[in-house]
């Protein structure tokens, strides 16, 4: 019986699906929370998990690239 809250759920397959797609996951969340461990445990890539705004800040994103719509 898998007794994990389809809420979880939902954000493991969606943090998969972004992977997937070459995107970069950033979760924001608590550092030994058992949501956010499982969360990163479920994701193959690095995930980079943001617990305060100075961890915000630190964030090393490089632009994208969007195409016209």
């Amino acid at each position: 019986m898998n007794a994990t809250c389809p809420l979880v759920t939902k954000v493991h397959n969606q943090g998969k699906r972004y992977v997937g797609q070459g995107r970069r996951l950033i979760l924001i969340g608590h550092a030994g929370h058992p949501e956010v461990e499982g969360t990163m445990g479920q994701i193959a890539e690095p995930v980079t998990l943001v617990q305060t705004e100075s961890d915000v800040a630190s964030l090393d994103i490089p632009p994208t690239r969007r195409s016209p719509m």
